[in-house]
């Protein structure tokens, strides 16, 4: 996912999670680093034999992440109604945001690296995706209307969370429009259904493993609404940053 979805969203839940009169000084931008912080792990580690999407993004580092940024928002945060445990919560869930819109995109995740190489991906979402921009168009709308971001930050999570699981059921019904044989449903690296950015009743289904061709198909009627092509699909969102 690119990199203004994680800031914004675990800004959100930093927000939503920590009251007013608890927030350390510059509140957002502390959630909007902790939320990016598995990005600049990963470029990091990457120099020392780290794979994409591993050590920096595996739950196994997320709880000791959360207290690299908890500790200092809370002694040097000039807030002393501070909770260290609410603060190592909600950088715990900021973090955590950035692995689940990294595990809802196309690409493979490793959760349990370096223990475990196993990856995944649920596949539901682009990099670059339009519902958690409607997350934040709520919270932009609201935010002259409130005094504190509490409120609109949760009514923005709930946006968001109803978009993916708009998502969830698109792809359940461009499963059925698949034309793959066995041997490709098989693949873990390229997957069988891409949704589009823009438009959520397209997907691009992929129709050759070989040459990898992606058509893309209105869900609603199952008919085609374009040719076939091997452009990728989920490319765009890495123009937006993404990791």
């Amino acid at each position: 996912m690119e990199w203004i979805s994680h800031g914004t969203t675990g800004a959100l839940i930093g927000n939503a999670i920590v009251p007013p009169g608890e927030r350390p000084a510059r509140a957002v931008a502390w959630w909007v680093g902790a939320a990016l912080s598995p990005d600049v792990f990963a470029v990091i580690s990457h120099n020392f034999g780290d794979i994409h999407r591993g050590v920096g993004h595996s739950l196994c580092a997320l709880p000791v992440m959360a207290l690299l940024f908890a500790y200092p928002a809370w002694r040097w945060g000039r807030n002393s109604a501070a909770r260290l445990w609410r603060l190592w919560l909600a950088f715990a869930l900021a973090i955590a945001s950035h692995l689940l819109l990294d595990a809802l995109s196309c690409y493979r995740w490793y959760p349990a690296w370096p223990f475990s190489r196993e990856n995944w991906s649920v596949g539901v979402m682009p990099m670059f995706d339009v519902y958690i921009f409607a997350g934040w168009l709520v919270v932009l709308v609201w935010r002259w209307r409130k005094p504190t971001l509490q409120s609109t930050a949760l009514a923005g999570l709930v946006v968001f969370a109803l978009g993916v699981g708009v998502r969830v059921a698109g792809k359940s019904i461009a499963a059925d429009h698949t034309i793959l044989t066995e041997v490709d449903t098989q693949r873990r690296w390229t997957p069988p259904t891409v949704p589009d950015y823009w438009r959520p009743w397209i997907w691009h289904i992929r129709t050759s493993d070989g040459e990898r061709e992606w058509i893309p198909v209105n869900i609603l009627d199952g008919q085609p609404v374009g040719a076939a092509t091997t452009d990728d699909p989920r490319r765009i969102g890495i123009g937006f940053g993404g990791m």
